[in-house]
């Protein structure tokens, strides 16, 4: 929806809530199981309708983690890029 609509355009916001009911279910069943880490991400971020460019918002990503074992302070509200992510699961892993 982004390169088509825009980025956080009403049709975009209204796929990331069918997305988000979509996968609802499945993540019910892993915060069952107990014992879990839950990372959502994406492939890549952009801007108006645009992706791939030197724009700052092509680098920025959704990043939602959440686990019943650990906390994510150090890293809540962070600012991050594409090539941030492999650094920040290194840390909260270790």
């Amino acid at each position: 929806m982004g390169p088509e609509h825009g980025w956080l355009s009403p049709q975009y916001m209204q796929e990331l809530s069918y997305i988000d009911a979509y996968l609802t279910p499945f993540i019910q069943l892993v915060k069952a199981q107990k014992n879990y880490l839950i990372i959502i991400t994406s492939d890549h971020g952009g801007h108006e309708k645009i992706h791939g460019s030197q724009h700052p918002d092509d680098f920025r990503l959704p990043f939602v983690i959440h686990s019943d074992r650990m906390k994510f302070e150090s890293i809540q509200n962070s600012k991050y890029g594409v090539t941030d992510l492999k650094d920040i699961l290194n840390r909260i892993l270790q």
